[in-house]
């Protein structure tokens, strides 16, 4: 049998086997692992998504350096694989996972399962790439253990995930419910004479010359009479939110962050980098006529466009000195989600040599757009105001691969849940023309997506 233990510097070398695997929900997959890491993310519109469960390597950091430190473990344990597959198509090993907002950030409460980063070699994964899917096994070779043995745990495992899908033990039909839960409750942490207060301070120190912007959050806890089930949300979450990604990071078994956000951070694959800038909101109408009557004004609003404008210029100073040219969309377009809509300017480049997809995460985190700027004042001032750490919110989630390329998303729209009860988040970026009522109101907006997600997961029995 081959050994599934967590990595260490000992191992002489981690075996990897990928072959091409058969259409799948990874829900489905994850379904059937509920006592182990699972980690997921998905978008229906992108060409890549992945699900992994199980460890056979976890890296972790912390600090400002954590990134550097993250991408030198990984290149050493990169070395360290033999990859054998049966095609060379097969995508390269990857691993998954993501960090806090906050480099300092510890863990604890509701976030007791999660570091300031963390990275997983999972022992499973299914990857899709531009429709095709692929299984990969991994797994530490000890005791002489051989390419074989693997091949022949692989093929055991493909049957297991066949044999489960079939026979509808994880199947995810029948879970989109139209009526709310009636045995959950929602409470938000703070009232919003609190909010209004937090951001009075926050503009007046704006208009003090303190700071040019600053993004401020929220929470909200969600209570249920039974244990909360992350698969059951993401799986009405991809029915109502196709065209954001998918996420979950389930170190441990029970505590869970997850959500459906529409914001990319960074994406590399064959030196070519994407990112973009997302900022500035407004509602969705009730018909066609006030829709886009909201989308208008959002694009012609003053300090909408200030905000975005900021925004887009604090990324291209901040990915100058790892790309080689940049280009900005001409023009920005609307991002329009099921609820809400946004500003988006898409924003690619080529790299220059030496630089992987770490290295964007780790120019771009926290973009104007979750943080604020300047960058150093902003956090301070977030440290300092908001009322409960951001934990992973706001943070960067995916996965890098053997090549150095890779996909990560910002964890926006999302919530960590503990058993039965959860911390859903939202933010809104405050400028010196604010109004924190109308501010609320966006926050409001960004809490539906997850709480009725939430609510209609406790209308069954589960997946």
């Amino acid at each position: 049998m081959i050994s599934t233990q967590t990595f260490t510097e000992q191992a002489t070398r981690i075996l990897s086997y990928t072959v091409p695997f058969e259409d799948v929900s990874l829900l489905d997959f994850l379904c059937a692992y509920p006592d182990e890491t699972r980690l997921y993310v998905e978008n229906g519109r992108t060409s890549v998504a992945i699900a992994g469960v199980g460890t056979v390597a976890t890296l972790t950091a912390s600090g400002e350096d954590r990134f550097a430190s993250i991408r030198q473990q990984s290149a050493a344990l990169f070395e360290q694989l033999h990859i054998s597959n049966n095609s060379s198509d097969a995508p390269a090993p990857q691993l998954i996972g993501g960090a806090s907002f906050d480099p300092h950030f510890k863990a604890g409460g509701i976030w007791s399962g999660f570091a300031s980063a963390t990275f997983v070699l999972p022992r499973i994964s299914i990857t899709r790439i531009k429709g095709q899917y692929w299984l990969t096994l991994n797994a530490l070779s000890e005791n002489g253990d051989v390419e074989a043995d693997l091949i022949s745990e692989l093929e055991a495992t493909a049957r297991s995930i066949k044999q489960n899908v079939r026979s509808g033990q994880q199947s995810s039909n029948g879970h989109h419910q139209t009526e709310l839960a009636k045995d959950s409750l929602s409470i938000p942490l703070k009232p919003l004479t609190d909010w209004r207060s937090m951001l009075e301070t926050a503009i007046a120190r704006i208009h003090a010359g303190e700071i040019d912007k600053v993004v401020l959050s929220r929470a909200l806890k969600f209570i249920a009479q039974d244990a909360i089930d992350p698969l059951a949300v993401l799986d009405i979450l991809d029915a109502q939110y196709p065209d954001c990604y998918r996420f979950l990071m389930e170190f441990e078994p029970g505590n869970a962050f997850f959500g459906a956000t529409p914001e990319l951070l960074a994406s590399v694959h064959d030196g070519e980098m994407r990112t973009m800038a997302l900022a500035g909101s407004a509602p969705r109408g009730d018909n066609q006529t006030d829709d886009d009557a909201f989308g208008h004004e959002l694009l012609a609003n003053a300090k909408e466009q200030q905000e975005h404008n900021l925004v887009i210029r604090q990324i291209k100073n901040n990915l100058d000195a790892i790309t080689q040219s940049l280009d900005v969309s001409p023009e920005p377009s609307l991002m329009r989600l099921k609820n809400i809509q946004h500003i988006r300017t898409d924003i690619r480049g080529d790299m220059k040599a030496g630089h992987n997809v770490l290295n964007v995460v780790d120019a771009l985190h926290p973009t104007p757009a979750v943080g604020g700027n300047p960058r150093p004042k902003a956090l301070e001032i977030i440290t300092e105001l908001e009322p409960q750490s951001r934990g992973w919110y706001a943070a960067p989630i995916g996965w890098m691969d053997a090549n150095g390329d890779g996909e990560f998303v910002v964890g926006l729209r999302s919530g960590v849940s503990l058993d039965n009860e959860a911390l859903l988040y939202s933010g809104a970026g405050i400028l010196g023309a604010s109004d924190p009522d109308r501010e609320w109101d966006e926050t409001e907006r960004k809490f539906r997506p997850m709480l009725n997600a939430l609510q209609r997961s406790h209308n069954h029995e589960g997946r």
